[in-house]
C-alpha cells in the first residue's frame, strides 16, 4: 500500500509517495526511502505538511530530529503572533456563540474546561500532558467519554478560533475517545401517563398552599408536556414558540428548528389542539406562547418536568429529551416511513433517525409473529371421499 504526502520542502509544494512498509509504526512520519540511507520526516502543523531529511540512518536519532524540526516550525510559525491567556481564549469563543441555540452548553463546557489549567496563563503555554491529565480527572468525576468529548471539542473550537484571530496557539494533540451509543430509552403508555399525571395542575397536593405564581409555573410545566408529548419538538423550540407560528384555524404549526436551521409545518393533535386555544384566550398573550412577567420568552430549565419523572418512579436514564425518542419511535411503528420521521422531527441527517428503528422492528417483529400464528391457526380441511 502506498500513501501520498502534499508537502512542503523548503522549496515549494510536493508530492511525496511513500510505501507504508517502510514507515515505522511506532512513529508514521519517519519513513527510509528505497533509495536513501537517511530518515524522512513528514509532519502536518495545522493543516499544512512539511517534509525534510533528518540526516541521518539512525532511527532514535531521526525521531528527536523529528521532534526538534517540529518545534522549530511552530516557534517560526507563532514568533509574530501576539500572547491571549487560556481564560481570555475560552471567554471569546463562548462570546462568539452567544445568540446561538448550543451557546449555553458551550458556556457549561467552558466552565468545567477552566479545571484544565490556570486562566491566567498563555494558552499557547498548554501541553498534551495538560489535557491527559484533564480527561483522567474528568473520568474520575464520573463523565463519559461522549461528555468529554464534547469538552474537548470546546479546547478546539477556542484553539481554532485563537488561531484564525492571530495569537499564539499550542500544538496539542489529542487521543481518540471510544464512545458507544446506548440503546435508545423509549416511554411506555403507562410511563408517560404517570408523568402527566404528576404535572397536572389539578393533583392534590393535601393541606400545601400553592401560591398563584407556583399554579401558573405548574400549568405552564404541564402545557410544555402535551406539547412535547404532542410534536415531538426540542425543549427549546417549545419554550421559545410564537403565536405568530401558530394558526389555530388550521390546527398547524410553522416550528423553526434553530438547531439544523430548518423548518417544519406539525398538524396539531387534539390535545396541543386544547392547550394553544386555552393559552390563547389569556390577557397575557403577547409574542410568546410561554412568557415571563416581562411578556419575553420566557426561560426554562426543564427541573419540573425531570422532578415529575423522578415522581413518577422513572430513573435517571429518563430526561425530557426522551419524550424525542418516545415520539420518533411510536411515529415508526405507526408505519410512517423514515424519510416522512426525519421531517417531523426536523433531523439534518437520516441517520439520526435511523436511530430509532430498533424499536420500531421490534413492533414489527411481534406484528409478523401475530400475523404467522393467525396463519397457523387456521382450520384444517379434511378430504371428504
Amino acid at each position: 500500500m502506498t500513501v501520498f504526502f502534499l508537502v512542503n520542502s523548503g522549496d515549494g509544494m510536493g508530492i511525496v509517495k511513500v510505501r507504508t512498509s517502510r514507515i515505522g509504526v511506532r512513529n508514521m512520519s519517519i519513513y527510509k526511502p528505497k533509495h536513501s540511507k537517511n530518515y524522512i520526516c513528514v509532519f502536518k502543523i495545522r493543516g499544512q505538511w512539511f517534509r525534510k531529511s533528518t540526516g541521518t540512518s539512525n532511527r532514535k536519532e531521526a525521531e528527536f530530529k523529528e521532534r526538534e524540526f517540529r518545534k522549530q516550525f511552530v516557534d517560526e510559525n507563532q514568533r509574530l503572533r501576539q500572547q491571549i491567556s487560556f481564560g481570555k481564549a475560552l471567554d471569546t469563543y463562548i462570546e462568539s456563540k452567544e445568540g446561538t441555540p448550543n451557546h449555553k452548553n458551550l458556556a457549561r463546557h467552558a466552565k468545567v474546561l477552566a479545571e484544565l489549567a490556570i486562566r491566567s496563563i498563555p494558552l499557547h503555554e498548554i501541553e498534551t500532558k495538560d489535557v491527559n491529565r484533564f480527561i483522567a480527572e474528568q473520568r474520575r468525576a464520573g463523565s463519559s467519554n461522549a461528555t468529554i468529548k464534547h469538552r474537548l471539542q470546546t479546547l478546539r473550537s477556542t484553539i481554532s478560533l485563537a488561531d484564525d484571530n492571530g495569537c499564539l496557539v499550542p500544538d496539542v494533540r489529542y487521543p481518540k475517545l471510544k464512545t458507544t451509543r446506548g440503546r435508545t430509552r423509549v416511554l411506555s403508555d403507562d410511563e408517560m401517563l404517570a408523568v402527566e399525571n404528576e404535572l397536572h395542575p389539578d393533583k392534590d397536593f393535601g393541606n400545601y398552599h400553592i401560591s398563584e405564581d407556583a399554579k401558573r409555573f405548574r400549568q405552564d410545566a404541564y402545557d410544555l408536556w402535551i406539547l412535547f408529548c404532542g410534536t415531538g419538538a426540542r425543549f427549546t423550540e417549545i419554550s421559545k414558540l410564537e403565536w405568530s407560528q401558530v394558526n389555530l384555524t388550521n390546527r398547524t404549526i410553522l416550528l423553526y428548528r434553530p438547531k439544523v436551521d430548518n423548518e417544519t409545518v406539525l398538524v396539531m393533535t387534539d390535545k396541543v389542539y386544547d392547550v394553544l386555544s386555552r393559552r390563547a384566550q389569556r390577557p397575557q398573550s403577547r409574542r410568546y406562547v410561554f412568557t415571563g412577567r416581562n411578556g419575553q420568552a420566557r426561560e426554562y430549565s426543564g427541573a419540573a418536568i425531570r422532578k415529575a419523572i423522578r415522581r413518577a418512579g422513572l430513573g435517571p436514564d429518563v430526561t425530557p429529551h426522551v419524550i424525542r425518542h418516545t415520539v420518533a419511535t411510536r411515529l415508526l411503528e405507526s408505519g410512517l416511513n423514515i424519510q416522512e420521521v426525519q421531517h417531523i422531527m426536523g433531523h439534518a441527517d437520516q441517520n439520526t433517525t435511523a436511530r430509532y428503528l430498533h424499536a420500531s422492528t421490534q413492533m414489527s417483529a411481534r406484528r409478523a409473529a401475530d400475523v404467522l400464528n393467525g396463519r397457523n391457526q387456521r382450520p384444517k380441511f379434511e378430504l371428504v371421499t
